[in-house]
């Protein structure tokens, strides 16, 4: 029976992987149904083909770059969070590449789900090539951007000569010069420019159609012309009696006819009918509107619209050999997030205070167990165990557990709202606080840290560490006890 059982398990498997063998084949050899391409930046060339049928969107992107490359999507123009991300380079010869995603951090995650498919790789001359694809729509809900017939934002950076070797770090970060955003709707068609010539790329003269009113002048019944009757005035030209032409006798033999004194030629006066000719009511120059052929120009898509990135500046700084932490201010959003990365397994602690002791401190706890995170906004007052807030004003975007190292991101407001619990960040001094256990995910007075796994540091969060380079002050560490057998250490900024 159990070996039915794996015969049939095994059965499934071949037929799941033929099928997506078949359908991989079929989409290497289907030709797309459009191809677009955009240069992103001097040193940065992207094309994508799209299939349709498959609901496959594949990539190609060119730099003139020998470190690791980054691509990916957003739904939302501020720079890179959220959004869905790979990165990938050639280093010693051999490929790297990884799905990859930004949630609140300035440092990007690896994805549980790999949902982006990596075809080639290449660096030569100083420039790197990968090519990868992944569908419209993947299973990842939570981390990855669905493609629609829609505007998003693709997010591109580089490093121009540093690889990734065992993880991403602050070390090798792209420079300002080196990323960007731009928007774009990735399944839209490119329209080929109308035949109809002139291609009249003159600004859409559509100017509303010129029916230019419609020139009914009003209709020009120019007053009925009946102008006067032009009876001019009746040419009565006084009668032509021409002199009664008397020839000469013509005595050839005298003809005695009677004298050729012919009837005067008083032609009757020549008043022309008057030219009351029925009135010139000519018809209406109603010309037909002069709708110009539609100047269908190729579609706009005016050379792509890179927004300014918002205000943001960062901070990091290793509390202890254990403990680094990473924060990342958004003004213009009024919030703060935060990463932590810790050399443990069991439960962190981070927190914020007024004070450099954790008496009335605003801190969350969290970890990962048993392959789950946990996140909870607590506070101290007088205790020295933690109580929960009534609000939950911290938000948890990542938490994983690897190689004996625990990472958490999360992010708050300034201002929480919450004026009993929660502490107000501000332009101005304050502490972090942070502790953990090695290897205990429970929290209790049993298993609480040890001296060594806890501290404080004193910093105005809102201060852009960049503005205060080079000022006196900068880098003169306080000692702050807080307890027997622990120092903390702090930045002064005057």
């Amino acid at each position: 029976m159990a070996r039915l059982l794996i015969l049939r398990t095994l059965a499934i498997l071949l037929f799941v992987v033929t099928v997506h063998s078949r359908s991989v084949e079929k989409f290497a050899q289907d030709a797309p149904d459009f191809r677009r391409e955009l240069q992103l930046s001097p040193e940065f060339f992207v094309e994508w083909e799209v299939f349709l049928e498959d609901k496959i969107i594949a990539f190609t992107v060119r730099v003139n770059a020998i470190g690791w490359i980054g691509f990916g999507l957003s739904n939302s123009a501020v720079s890179k969070r959220p959004s869905d991300a790979v990165i990938g380079g050639v280093r010693n010869g051999q490929s790297y590449f990884k799905d990859y995603h930004f949630a609140s951090s300035i440092l990007p995650f690896e994805d549980n789900s790999q949902d982006w498919f990596h075809t080639d790789a290449s660096e030569k001359d100083g420039i790197t090539t990968l090519s990868f694809w992944r569908k419209f729509e993947t299973e990842d809900l939570i981390y990855d951007v669905d493609i629609k017939d829609e505007d998003l934002y693709i997010t591109w950076a580089f490093h121009s000569t540093e690889d990734i070797l065992d993880r991403i770090s602050l070390d090798n970060k792209h420079t300002t010069t080196d990323r960007e955003i731009v928007r774009v709707n990735l399944l839209q068609k490119p329209e080929l420019p109308s035949t109809t010539e002139p291609p009249a790329t003159v600004p859409p003269t559509t100017e509303p159609p010129t029916t230019e009113p419609p020139t009914t002048e009003p209709p020009t019944t120019e007053p009925p012309t009946t102008e006067p009757p032009t009876t001019e005035p009746p040419t009565t030209e006084p009668p032509t009696t021409e002199p009664p032409t008397k020839e000469p006798p013509t005595t050839e033999p005298p003809t005695t006819e009677p004298p050729t004194t012919g009837p005067a030629t008083t032609e009757p006066p020549t008043t022309e009918p008057p030219t009351t000719g029925p009135p010139t009511t000519e018809p209406p120059t109603t010309e037909p509107p002069t709708t110009e052929p539609p100047t269908t120009e190729p579609p706009t898509t005016a050379p792509p619209t890179s927004e300014p990135p918002p205000r943001y500046f960062r901070g990091e700084k290793d509390l202890s050999p254990e403990f680094n932490v990473v924060w990342e201010v958004f003004p213009d959003e009024s919030r703060i997030a935060f990463t932590v990365r810790v050399k443990a397994i069991g439960w962190i602690g981070f927190g914020i205070s007024n004070s450099d002791t954790k008496v009335f401190s605003d801190v969350i706890l969290g970890g990962v167990k048993d392959g789950l995170p946990y996140f909870d906004d607590y506070h101290f007052a007088f205790s020295n165990i933690p109580n929960k807030d009534d609000l939950q004003d911290w938000t948890l975007t990542q938490a994983n557990e690897k190689d004996g190292n625990t990472t958490l991101a999360f992010w708050r407001k300034f201002d929480s709202g919450d004026e009993l619990e929660d502490i107000i960040i501000k332009d101005e001094d304050l502490y972090m606080l942070w502790a953990y256990h090695p290897s205990e995910d429970t929290i209790s007075i049993l298993n609480k840290h040890l001296p060594t796994e806890r501290g404080t540091f004193r910093v105005n969060l809102l201060q852009d560490p960049e503005e205060m380079k080079g000022k006196e002050g900068l880098t003169r560490l306080l000692s702050a006890p807080w307890s027997r057998g622990r120092t903390s250490s702090a930045v002064y900024i005057p």
